[in-house]
């Protein structure tokens, strides 16, 4: 669990087989090779699979868990623990990460399935926003980090007085008003505000196109906005600046 963990929410599987499976075609093989297994199982149920994908998987159901199954996609564990560490500063970055999906699923502004951001760029968002424009501002922490004595000994530098509703309206208002929309780039792996332009961001793709950046702080390449349809861009904005009202 990464800390920001709500209700109904579906779970990440990763089959690990070695450095020979690396391959998006070897993974294709041996989730076909598990699709065949799980049907004759009947213990999870195949909804869907998603093989033509940058990271094929499985769509399963485990009674009323959603699971998605994937082969060597190391880098969800690496987000997961960074997630981890960060929930583990203060109850307020956790608090702030859940209520910021659940305003965009209330907003029905999230699933990168349906062109919108993921949950997890939505707990970027917060991160990015406790980093840049709160005081004092989160620690930024290294890719590699996880719940650990060092993120302890940080969380006892780390205060945050302001209640979750002062804190969740700040955050709205800082994406409607405050934050450079199609210049700046949110990147927690920084955690500070840098324009899109700035070497830093050379690896990030499509830095140039579109309304909004997120970089992934593992994959640095990856720009989790990257799946979200111009009309979705426009709609997310909209949102966050009548949230501001």
């Amino acid at each position: 669990a990464n800390g920001f963990g709500t209700t109904g929410c579906d779970l990440d599987v990763v089959m690990h087989e070695g450095v020979e499976a690396a391959s998006q075609q070897n993974a294709k093989a041996v989730l076909k090779k598990f699709w065949r297994f799980l049907e004759l199982d009947g213990t999870f149920v195949v909804k869907e699979g998603v093989l033509r994908a940058r990271v094929p998987i499985l769509k399963l159901r485990y009674g009323t868990l959603e699971v998605d199954l994937s082969v060597n996609n190391v880098s969800p564990l690496l987000n997961t623990r960074l997630l981890r560490a960060y929930a583990s500063l203060h109850t307020s970055v956790a608090e702030l990460g859940v209520a910021m999906k659940l305003w965009a699923k209330g907003a029905r502004l999230c699933g990168a399935a349906f062109g919108h951001l993921s949950a997890y760029a939505f707990v970027l968002l917060a991160v990015y926003f406790l980093q840049v424009a709160c005081s004092p501002p989160l620690p930024c922490l290294p890719a590699g980090s996880s719940a650990d004595p060092a993120g302890a000994a940080l969380a006892s530098s780390w205060e945050c007085a302001t209640p979750l509703h002062l804190l969740l309206a700040r955050c709205l208002a800082f994406y409607g008003h405050e934050f450079r929309w199609g210049e700046e780039v949110v990147s927690v792996r920084l955690g500070h505000r840098e324009d899109a332009r700035s070497d830093v961001f050379e690896r990030l793709h499509g830095r140039r196109k579109g309304l909004l950046y997120i970089e992934d702080p593992i994959l640095t390449s990856r720009n989790l906005a990257d799946v979200v349809t111009p009309r979705h861009q426009d709609a997310l904005y909209d949102a966050f600046r009548k949230a501001a009202a």
